[in-house]
């Protein structure tokens, strides 16, 4: 799923903590990037963002194996589009701190700190030689990564509990519950080979005692997954998840002892939890399969508390489904992966609109963005 990391863009990625303080000759003073609300950034910030801008370009355009400056990225030509990202990352960068100052967010000295030792621990890792070739100095990085660190705080003094806008349960439980699955493949039988002419060939008498001993252990799979639910079905209480796990491992075991390289299940490897969205995603329901829609369906149908067996071409699948909020200590460690889903591009959103509202107030320095675009940035020999 998505998440905040995503919904603020270049801000978060750690790989790229890349920013520069240029002294440079000529007329235009090309040491700052941009001035807005009393607060200055020097140009390391928006280099930053041209660096990330050109990476994401790169990723974006038809032909990667071509030159990228002959491309277009979005129907504009690439480095018109590195350099418009840029700035828009730039205006973002306000956008944060505007939004946050209206909420009263501040990084403590706790998070500053934690923010510098990261950088610090980050730094000789592979930055440092971008950041040689780029003139590129710490303190714009810090400056970049704790206005990162202000988004992150930022996102969750708004949608999580006691925020701006919170997201309530009910809301939460409406849209998203917890599945809890574990399944089991199933064998391919084999197919004969065509015949010179292109008939259809024979099954050889090995392939058809290897068939034989697939679909024998299908059954037996099938038949499990039945079991494991019936089983279900006849426990109570909270622990009828695990205890239905006591129930199926050994026999799956059992069933896959023949098979080399399995790992043996144990009680202890208890299939993880999944956060699984009620409602349907346009851009998803395009891209899955019959199969995928399938299952989605049954799971959706499902009630709480409940449990499901599904078959399909591949394989069988046991699903448990419950409430977020049935288990308390369960929602806690998933609430980032759940909110941060529900939210991040309301909140990107929210960010643009922002970033528009305040572009004309920003002081941008045409002197240095004239000057360094996509075709001056310098990179690493690989």
């Amino acid at each position: 799923m998505k998440n905040v990391k995503k919904a603020v863009s270049a801000l978060l990625i750690i790989s790229l903590l890349i920013s520069t303080v240029f002294s440079m000759g000529g007329c235009a003073n090309t040491t700052w990037s941009s001035k807005y609300n009393g607060k200055q950034l020097n140009a390391g910030v928006y280099m930053f963002y041209l660096i990330n801008a050109f990476y994401e370009a790169s990723q974006a355009v038809t032909d990667s194996q071509s030159d990228p400056f002959t491309q277009q990225v979005e129907g504009k030509d690439f480095s018109v589009w590195v350099k418009d990202k840029a700035l828009d990352e730039l205006h973002r960068y306000y956008a944060i701190e505007e939004k946050a100052r209206e909420l009263n967010v501040t990084l403590t000295e706790e998070e500053k700190t934690e923010v510098s030792n990261t950088l610090d621990t980050n730094w000789p890792n592979g930055y440092s030689k971008i950041c040689e070739l780029n003139h590129i100095s710490k303190e714009s990085v810090l400056a970049v990564n704790e206005n990162g660190k202000l988004a992150e705080k930022l996102f969750k003094a708004i949608y999580y509990k006691g925020g701006s806008s919170e997201v309530s349960e009910k809301e939460l439980s409406e849209n998203f519950t917890f599945i809890s699955v574990f399944s089991e493949s199933l064998g391919t039988l084999e197919t004969a080979t065509p015949n010179e002419d292109g008939s259809e060939g024979a099954l050889t008498d090995e392939q058809k005692a290897a068939n034989t001993k697939t679909t024998e252990k299908n059954t037996k799979i099938k038949e499990l997954f039945k079991n494991t639910l019936d089983e279900f079905n006849k426990k109570t209480g909270e622990n009828a998840y695990k205890e239905t796990w006591d129930y199926f491992f050994p026999k799956s075991n059992d069933l896959n002892a023949d098979v080399e390289g399995y790992t043996q299940k144990n009680s202890e490897a208890l299939p993880d939890v999944n956060v699984f969205p009620l409602k349907e995603n346009a851009e998803e329901e395009e891209t899955a399969t019959e199969e995928d829609k399938k299952t989605t369906k049954a799971l959706r149908e499902l009630a709480n508390d409940k449990a499901t067996t599904i078959e399909s071409e591949s394989g069988m699948l046991f699903a448990y489904k419950t409430d977020l909020f049935k288990d308390r200590a369960k929602f806690e460690l998933k609430q980032d992966e759940i909110i941060q889903g529900y939210k991040s591009e309301e909140y990107a959103a929210m960010l643009t609109d922002l970033a528009a509202e305040i572009k004309d107030k920003i002081d941008v320095n045409k002197g240095l963005t004239n000057k360094y675009g996509a075709k001056e940035l310098v990179f690493p020999e690989q």
